[in-house]
């Protein structure tokens, strides 16, 4: 009898026990489950919390790739465009009027791969096609609020989610963690090496000094200056007028002569 009593206390108290380890483990993993869900709502709300660079669509989109930019370059970023490497020309600034993206601010930049250059002629050539199906690159220009510009090659689009802004002198280059490479990649050296070599200037003109200039013109002080002038002082003067015959005046003759 007191067997089976000692028996069913031993089977209560270790009843009570597996329920009790029940009980803490569900409200554990309620606790757990709340804390992720609370994790989740705060990521999706910082998410949403971004300010955007250029347009995000309203469903997922194939071709829509977006990365979080973080501006590191400790200056504001007043345009924004992006082109495929291989087009002339930058398209429209990405950021509104008056829309400026500040220095340590972060913003989730929302690029369409799916649209086309609308001049571009309808009808597709075999050689288009082969384009299209290529591996397309994108560069990014960043223009700062003092009318500086730079140029980023080959942003890595679909290989982050994250990425830096950064700018050394003239150069703007990314840090990033890479998806396909598994590390973290700083284009630094990469943009250097692609960055306009600056052209010598053109040689200094000549000085006054080093001018053609030659003191021994011809130049002659001998100028064909006679001062032996036909120049002369006996004029024919004559004292001896008509209107001056005085009495006893020299007539020609001497007074008194002894005539022969």
């Amino acid at each position: 009898m007191k067997r089976k009593l000692v028996t069913v206390l031993m089977t209560a108290i270790i009843g009570s026990n597996m329920l009790f380890a029940q009980t803490a483990m569900a409200a554990d993993t309620t606790a757990q489950t709340e804390d992720t869900a609370k994790a989740d709502e705060t990521s999706e709300a910082n998410t949403e919390e971004l300010k955007t660079i250029g347009e995000k669509p309203e469903k997922e989109t194939e071709g829509v790739l977006d990365v979080k930019l973080k501006n590191l370059t400790g200056k504001v970023v007043t345009g924004f465009a992006v082109k495929n490497e291989k087009d002339e020309k930058y398209p429209e600034n990405f950021l509104k009027e008056d829309d400026k993206f500040a220095a340590d601010e972060e913003r989730e930049l929302w690029f369409d791969t799916n649209k086309k250059d609308e001049t571009a002629d309808t009808e597709k050539t075999d050689e288009t096609k082969a384009k299209e199906n290529e591996v397309q690159k994108y560069n990014i220009q960043l223009t700062f609020e003092d009318g500086t510009t730079a140029e980023i090659h080959t942003f890595p689009f679909g290989d982050t989610e994250e990425a830096e802004l950064h700018l050394e002198g003239s150069v703007a280059y990314l840090v990033f963690d890479s998806t396909s490479q598994k590390k973290s990649i700083n284009t630094l050296d990469t943009e250097k090496a692609l960055a306009p070599t600056p052209t010598a200037a053109p040689a200094a003109q000549a000085t006054a000094e080093s001018y053609d200039y030659n003191e021994s013109y011809d130049y002659d002080d001998s100028y064909d200056y006679d001062n032996s002038y036909d120049y002369d002082n006996s004029y024919d003067y004559d004292d001896s007028s008509d209107d001056s015959s005085d009495d006893g005046a020299d007539d020609g003759c001497l007074d008194n002569a002894i005539l022969n």
